[in-house]
């Protein structure tokens, strides 16, 4: 017999499906009602509250999340690699060729915008001498979570680390006892003592010219992913076609935004069940990063 949680999570995807195919007319309204995308926030606030249980909570939210309205987001665009600029480019093999990602830096650069996020693997000993965009750039790096809860991170760039004016942050995408990615922390601690931004925070943190105001008994606490924002893709193909034009940096094509470099080839495994589906991470850490630069 199916619980609550299973027939609540039944219907959240028949909802979706029905929005999908437009065949429900009243769901596209819903989603542009205020009042009642409100109404469901209340509800899950009061789930929380209430201590109801954790998964009837979740639930709720998935089924918010269902139902709101997507926007296109303006602070930050997305450069991917797919599997055909994988196999293209790169010759299917990893980790990726930094002469070649290289010229995707440069591409970028040339493009003027105001900060980078490489979502790359970088800290293969072949990218120690790969030159690095003069840009202010966020660097994501792995990390591994020790027995006292700290982390163990790599360093970028083959080990050399970040340049002037850039930072390392760690690329995490914690799981809830279901499987689902549904947020991020904004800092992570260190075995060392000190603490590594998450990707959105790091960004917003060279953007702004300083960390984003946050009390401090937030710190550290687990922040829900934002789906509000919608993407479309650059391939870094086409990128790189178009930046041999004279004029591609006279068009300042990224001007003003930050540019999150990332992979959606299936290579990566950058693919996480979350409430909306099984969209690549980049685009949730590309919208976390929109909804905090300012």
């Amino acid at each position: 017999m199916m619980n609550a949680d299973d027939i609540l999570s039944h219907e959240v995807s028949r909802l979706e499906e029905l929005f999908e195919k437009r065949k429900a007319s009243w769901l596209p309204r819903l989603s542009h009602s205020k009042p009642a995308l409100f109404t469901i926030a209340i509800v899950v606030l009061v789930f929380q509250m209430r201590t109801l249980p954790e998964q009837l909570a979740n639930s709720s939210l998935d089924a918010a999340i269902a139902v709101q309205r997507s926007v296109l987001a303006r602070s930050v665009r997305l450069v991917t690699i797919d599997d055909q600029d994988y196999a293209s480019l790169f010759h299917s093999r990893s980790p990726l060729d930094p002469q070649v990602f290289a010229r995707i830096l440069r591409a970028v650069a040339a493009g003027h915008p105001r900060a980078i996020v490489v979502d790359i693997d970088t800290e293969d000993s072949s990218f120690l001498t790969m030159q690095a965009p003069l840009v202010p750039t966020v660097w994501n790096v792995s990390g591994e979570q020790l027995a006292d809860g700290k982390f163990k991170v790599a360093a970028p760039l083959g080990g050399r680390g970040p340049t002037i004016g850039s930072v390392a942050a760690l690329a995490m995408a914690p799981r809830d006892e279901r499987g689902i990615v549904r947020g991020y922390q904004h800092t992570y601690p260190l075995e060392n003592g000190l603490s590594v931004d998450s990707p959105g925070y790091a960004a917003a943190r060279i953007v702004a010219g300083h960390a984003p105001k946050e009390s401090a008994h937030r710190a550290g606490e687990t922040h829900f992913l934002d789906y509000r924002y919608r993407f479309v893709p650059i391939r870094v193909a086409e990128l790189l076609q178009d930046a041999e034009a004279v004029a591609w940096d006279k068009i300042a094509l990224f001007e003003g935004q930050v540019v999150v470099i990332g992979g959606t080839y299936r290579v990566a495994r950058d693919q996480y069940a979350t409430p909306k589906g099984i969209p690549s991470y980049i685009c949730q850490r590309a919208g976390t990063i929109n909804c905090r630069a300012p």
